[in-house]
C-alpha cells in the first residue's frame, strides 16, 4: 500500500499562496504608480488651464472688455463668475470637461493727482475645486478734456 501525505496539498496551497504575494507586488506596483502619474498629469494640467485662464482674462483687461464698475472697489470682491469649461487632456486618456470660475478681490487703490486711478486686483481661479490666485494692477485714466 502507498502511504498518503496530506500534508502536501497543504504544502502546494502554501507555495501557491506565497507566490501569489510576491507576484502581487509586481502587477500592483505599477498599477499604482500609473494611477500616480495620471494624478500628478492631471494636477499640471489644471496649473497650465488655471495660467490660461488668467492671460485670458489679462487680454480682456488690457482690451478694455471689462468696464471699471465691474471691477470691485477696495476691499471688495465679486461673486464667483462662470466661464465656459475647458478641455482637460491628458495623452491617452479620453479629453473632458472641467468648469472654470472667478473671482476679483480689491487689495489696494491709489488716485494720482491727475486721477489716474490704480487698483491692485486679486483674481483667483478655481479650477476642478482648486484655487490659484494672481494679482494684477489696472489702471483708469482719466477722462480727456478737449
Amino acid at each position: 500500500m502507498k502511504k498518503k501525505h496530506p500534508v502536501l496539498l497543504l504544502e502546494v496551497l502554501l507555495a501557491f499562496t506565497l507566490l501569489a504575494l510576491c507576484l502581487s507586488e509586481f502587477f500592483l506596483r505599477p498599477i499604482h504608480f500609473h494611477r500616480k502619474a495620471i494624478a500628478q498629469l492631471e494636477t499640471l494640467e489644471c496649473d497650465r488651464i488655471a495660467a490660461w485662464t488668467f492671460s485670458e482674462l489679462h487680454e480682456k483687461f488690457l482690451k478694455n472688455e471689462f468696464r471699471w464698475s465691474q471691477i470691485p472697489s477696495i476691499k471688495q470682491t465679486t461673486a464667483p463668475i462662470p466661464l465656459s469649461p475647458a478641455p482637460l487632456q491628458i495623452p491617452q486618456l479620453s479629453a473632458r470637461t472641467i468648469p472654470r470660475t472667478y473671482t476679483l478681490h480689491t487689495l489696494r487703490e491709489k488716485i494720482e493727482g491727475n486721477g489716474q486711478i490704480h487698483r491692485l486686483v486679486s483674481i483667483k481661479i478655481e479650477v476642478q475645486k482648486k484655487e490659484f490666485s494672481y494679482h494684477l494692477i489696472l489702471t483708469k485714466s482719466p477722462p480727456t478734456q478737449m
